[in-house]
């Protein structure tokens, strides 16, 4: 019985796509009760048919990055990105750029429990006297503990349209990029309407009134 009434809702939900009927598409996945990355998933999908392209992708790396890691998701991801014509320059980042940006899309609360539990589990093994292996316990804490500060100073937006990147701040300086639609980008410093763009590094420079997706 359960089977056949997932059949008709997968039905009913291949007529409301057929028909573009975006709106009781999303009606009829939020009603199933799925768990919320399935959820998630599924209205990333209907938002990528309808061609909002930096939601699904926004949407596919906050559930996976939330603890979704499957191939179906990786194989999503990369279909947008193409999409939005963004995977290659996203897969030719530097190192130093992808690990911030990977980072930065990873809760703060999983470093802060991470940090507190290699620290209680160090400070456990140091009651027993084992010095060394509870030194390293605690210097993973603390190492974790570090870096939560100087990533709260970031933020990843997701840019909703292609931005002509600046060397300062004004038109008057010149043209040096154009950032694309969809692409991950941290700003740190902000002069009157205009952002600066400090990773990824090949993109790095001011952009004006960006429009982006937190």
């Amino acid at each position: 019985m359960l089977d056949k009434i997932k059949d008709q809702q997968l039905s009913s939900l291949n007529t409301y796509i057929e028909e573009k009927s975006w709106n009781s598409a999303k009606d009829l996945i939020k009603s199933l009760n799925l768990p919320p990355p399935l959820e998630k998933y599924n209205l990333a999908y209907l938002a990528h048919l309808q061609g909002d392209d930096v939601y699904a992708i926004k949407t596919l790396e906050n559930i996976k990055y939330r603890g979704m890691f499957s191939k179906d998701v990786d194989l999503a991801i990369k279909e947008v990105q193409k999409s939005l014509d963004i995977y290659y320059i996203e897969e030719r980042m530097n190192a130093f750029d992808k690990t911030i940006i990977s980072l930065k899309l990873v809760p703060q609360d999983f470093f802060i429990a991470t940090s507190l539990s290699f620290l209680v589990i160090g400070l456990s093994i140091l009651l027993v006297k084992k010095r060394m292996i509870a030194s390293i316990f605690i210097a993973l804490g603390l190492s974790m503990a570090a870096i939560i500060y100087p990533l709260s100073l970031y933020e990843v937006s997701y840019n909703l349209e292609e931005k002509i990147v600046y060397s300062g701040p004004s038109t008057i300086f010149e043209q040096t990029q154009i950032v694309p639609k969809g692409l991950k980008v941290v700003f740190t410093k902000i002069d009157s309407d205009w952002k600066y763009i400090q990773f990824p590094e090949s993109f790095r420079g001011w952009i004006y009134q960006p429009k982006v997706l937190k």
